[in-house]
């Protein structure tokens, strides 16, 4: 009776998490964003080559990045030299190539080892470092390129 019943237990519970699986799926909607990759010459690739792009962020670790659906998102983090954390950063758009400097205006204080996540419409900073422990935080808002001071 044992094996019987493990058995069920097993198909129930992977005709449980097929049915969540499905759910999920259907309920997590792409980005309705009209981007497109771009075309990659007819020549194919070639190896081992590096195109820096124009205008990007200085080089950092620790720092933040989210994907808004059409474009990436860099905030924060630790410059080599600049003794401390940055309230800096920058967007990359992919199908243009290109980067766009951040507003520093009501920008958070600078840090790094902080998180953020995409809201769909907003870039969320909280905590972190610069030194000491930070439990502030900031709402960026890429259209607008503004921010706005978290509760």
């Amino acid at each position: 009776m044992k094996i019987a019943t493990a058995s069920w237990l097993k198909q129930s519970l992977e005709s449980w998490k097929a049915r969540e699986q499905n759910k999920v799926a259907n309920e997590i909607a792409a980005p309705g964003a009209d981007y497109v990759l771009p075309k990659i010459s007819d020549g194919g690739c070639i190896e081992d080559t590096w195109t820096a792009t124009a205008a990007a962020p200085s080089a950092r670790h620790y720092h933040t990045a989210v994907w808004t659906g059409t474009e990436m998102i860099v905030w924060g983090g630790l410059v080599p030299g600049a003794g401390g954390g940055v309230n800096t950063g920058g967007k990359y758009n992919p199908s243009t190539d290109s980067w766009i400097v951040t507003s520093t205006a009501n920008a958070p204080d600078a840090r790094y080892s902080h998180t953020a996540v995409w809201t769909g419409t907003e870039m969320i900073i909280w905590g972190g470092t610069s030194g000491f422990d930070l439990n502030t935080g900031g709402r960026y808002n890429p259209l607008t390129d503004s921010w706005l001071t978290t509760s």
